[in-house]
């Protein structure tokens, strides 16, 4: 495989850094985000594909395969406003892997959003993580390559960024990992980290 170092990971680890240790102790005092009024939504990303592990991933210390690449659009719907900081969602996604492979990918999933975050006012930003199923329609050469083994259908994780301008509460900037796994053996006898990805897109909200 031909790989190359995960430069859009080293631009978005200090953000995902901060937001996240900024988040508890600022949430009283956030400014809720202005979409309350927008339920549903959807994403759309591309994403380079990693055979390192989801830890390396979510620590934006993976290298990226350029020759290994994926097209997703999710929709997604809020199910619950647990409070003004907290949403749950239901997420459904059509992934075509257009470059190294050429098979569909279906993923449903739920997922749980943290909203508000101290700088809300000036740029509205997202926490989000989902788990569900993903289906192959193939059984991923990639996956193969990388763990000896794989199935059609494994665990999913979904870790999301959002970042938008409060004055276009519709549209935001999208950082994803996207991840299918074994789940410690659950899917597949052995299977353990079948493969990440990092997708970079947009969302809109309505």
């Amino acid at each position: 495989m031909v790989r190359r170092q995960g430069s859009a990971g080293a631009a978005l680890a200090g953000l995902f850094a901060v937001s996240i240790w900024a988040a508890p102790a600022a949430a009283d005092d956030a400014t809720p985000t202005t979409t309350d009024d927008a339920p549903w939504a959807i994403t759309v990303y591309n994403a380079w594909m990693s055979d390192d592990t989801l830890g390396s991933n979510l620590r934006f210390q993976a290298d990226y395969e350029t020759d290994f690449q994926l097209f997703a659009v999710a929709v997604s719907k809020r199910l619950k406003r647990q409070n003004r900081h907290l949403d749950f969602e239901v997420e459904g996604q059509v992934a075509k892997h257009h470059k190294g492979m050429d098979h569909f990918e279906f993923n449903i999933l739920g997922v749980a959003r943290w909203r508000t975050f101290p700088w809300d006012k000036y740029l509205d930003t997202s926490a989000a993580g989902g788990v569900g199923l993903s289906y192959a329609t193939e059984k991923p050469e990639f996956e193969i390559e990388a763990e000896g083994k794989t199935e059609k259908l494994l665990a999913y994780l979904l870790v999301e960024l959002t970042f938008g301008l409060p004055s276009v509460p519709s549209w935001a900037l999208v950082a994803r990992i996207h991840h299918r796994s074994g789940a410690w053996g659950t899917f597949g006898s052995g299977i353990q980290g079948a493969s990440n990805a990092l997708g970079v897109g947009l969302k809109y909200r309505f």
